[in-house]
């Protein structure tokens, strides 16, 4: 009789021929006492000491105990974690998504021209570094939507509030910087119509009224958010062909005031308390390490302001407010950059430890800022000119013109 011994020993045990040893034991009991010594002898039957059921059933405890106490705690509280970044009803990660809980930091750094005159001269200019002016920036999407198909809709909204206790000068600065303006409407009338230029010569006193040169003294409030006057409430005059292409033409830094006919031109203001998008975005609850993908941007797959089916024109990435966790910390993160309507990359550089938490960190990758000619794949940001031969730039700077709609290049930040 084994009793129970199967419980414990699955599969059959085999005993040898029972042949008594040296000692009058047999070689079949011997084997069962090598194998369990916990089994006991009575009335020649085999019988399961209690004691090996309680020293089971406390292994079996334990294993389950350590299995929770490692892999099954880690799969808990990922699993906790997956659920709170999934974007749907009640989620904490939708909260956060939604809303962020606490502003991001925007930080501008102007130069100012401090030799203006020297410079219409033909001297080199003089450039001083002033600011940071630093903003508040609000992120949110008060227009969240669940489709059908599984996905999320919304338009970001930005708020700006100035942040003097964070800033070294106040909006009240005044500094000499190129007239942006002047530049741009000079840019899009050679573009548009070149025998123009002419009418251009002849309208810059009534457009600019008070401005001699290519420079404009203003405070940082206005040529950031408020807005500098471009004076086109003419009924007629060599301003008014002018004013009237600004109508159909002008870039999003450049808006018409109804009540005066003026337009003004800010840097940041088309930003502030406007909507942007509409994203259509993954909630993950497919795949965790997908929320936030984008995958489409204002009602399009793919981007229209680069050529057509270039690297360019593919959309990437989450909006910056949410990251999934990586199914391969070793792949890059992207972010798309409507301002410069380009997806950027993020390396993974190493793992580090911070209050005990492993933290993969990520720098900004090279190809990001990389030339056509150290990457082919950006060969499609290079601008063409009049004989449709590219004009490509060097290392580190973007021509973000097609984006903009008026001549920008864009850097990184000089750390």
């Amino acid at each position: 009789d084994l009793g129970g011994i199967g419980n414990f020993f699955p599969g059959p045990i085999r005993f040898l021929q029972d042949e008594p040893d040296l000692k009058g034991n047999s070689r079949a009991q011997n084997m069962m006492f090598m194998k369990t010594p916990k089994l006991d002898l009575k009335m020649g039957n085999l019988h399961i000491n209690r004691v090996m059921y309680l020293a089971g059933f406390g292994a079996i405890v334990f294993l389950i105990g350590l299995f929770f106490a490692t892999s099954g705690t880690d799969m808990m509280i990922n699993a906790k974690i997956k659920k709170s970044l999934v974007l749907e009803e009640g989620s904490e990660g939708l909260k956060r998504f939604q809303k962020m809980p606490f502003p991001l930091e925007f930080k501008v750094f102007l130069f100012n021209i401090t030799n203006p005159d020297d410079v219409m001269m033909g001297g080199k200019p003089v450039l001083t570094e002033v600011g940071p002016y630093t903003y508040d920036l609000f992120k949110e999407k008060p227009d969240l939507k669940f489709l059908s198909d599984g996905m999320i809709e919304y338009n970001m909204t930005y708020q700006f509030h100035f942040n003097p206790q964070k800033s070294r000068g106040s909006e009240s600065d005044v500094v000499t910087a190129l007239n942006i303006p002047l530049l741009g409407t000079a840019t899009m009338v050679e573009e548009t119509f070149p025998m123009g230029l002419g009418f251009l010569n002849n309208a810059i006193p009534f457009l600019f009224p008070n401005i001699t040169d290519i420079f404009v003294s203003v405070t940082v409030g206005d040529l950031l958010f408020k807005g500098t006057i471009i004076q086109c409430n003419y009924t007629s005059g060599p301003a008014m062909p002018i004013c009237n292409g600004l109508k159909g033409r002008a870039p999003p830094t450049i808006w018409r005031e109804e009540d005066t006919k003026h337009f003004r031109f800010a840097m940041f203001r088309h930003k502030n308390k406007t909507s942007e998008g509409p994203y259509k975005v993954k909630t993950g609850k497919e795949d965790i390490s997908e929320v936030g993908q984008i995958v489409e941007y204002q009602h399009r797959n793919k981007l229209k302001n680069w050529d057509k089916n270039s690297s360019c024109t593919i959309i990437r990435g989450t909006d910056t407010t949410i990251f999934g966790p990586p199914k391969n910390p070793h792949d890059d993160l992207y972010i798309f950059v409507p301002d410069v309507c380009l997806s950027f990359g993020a390396s993974y550089v190493n793992t580090t430890i911070q209050h005990g938490i492993p933290l993969n960190k990520y720098y900004s990758a090279e190809k990001n800022m990389a030339s056509a000619a150290r990457d082919p794949d950006n060969l499609c940001r290079c601008a063409k000119d009049d004989d449709g031969v590219r004009q490509c730039l060097k290392d580190g700077v973007i021509d973000a013109s097609p984006c903009q709609g008026a001549p920008v290049i864009v850097s990184n930040p000089i750390s």
